[in-house]
């Protein structure tokens, strides 16, 4: 088997590799913090969970497209609150109602 001393260069090499990865990613203090690298961990699988459950884990990978969407759903609401709709983006079923009676009153209008 490996001596003492190869499986201690082998993890040091591995340890050094991680730090590697840490650091370029702008992340090298996260290995200095136990608390903030486990927070961290913690939040990534529940991000990575939620994308999941909504059928959008691909954005794991793609977070530009990320960014756009919640950009977007960000400007959504505030135009909803400029207009006095402040809670539909919070409620579907209410934003539901609204853009129905919506397009009923556009349909008559261009009838």
């Amino acid at each position: 088997g490996d001596s003492l001393e190869e499986q201690r260069q082998k993890l040091q090499a591995e340890l050094d590799e991680i730090r590697r990865i840490f650091e370029e990613g702008g992340m090298g203090d996260l290995l200095s913090d136990p608390e903030a690298l486990k927070a961290f961990v913690q939040r990534t699988k529940q991000l990575e969970e939620v994308l999941k459950s909504l059928g959008l884990e691909h954005l794991l990978n793609s977070p530009d497209e990320l960014g756009r969407m919640l950009q977007s759903l960000l400007a959504a609401k505030e135009i909803m609150e400029k207009c006095g709709f402040a809670g539909l983006l919070d409620d579907p079923a209410q934003l539901e109602a609204v853009l129905t009676r919506y397009g009923g009153l556009k349909e008559a209008f261009e009838r």
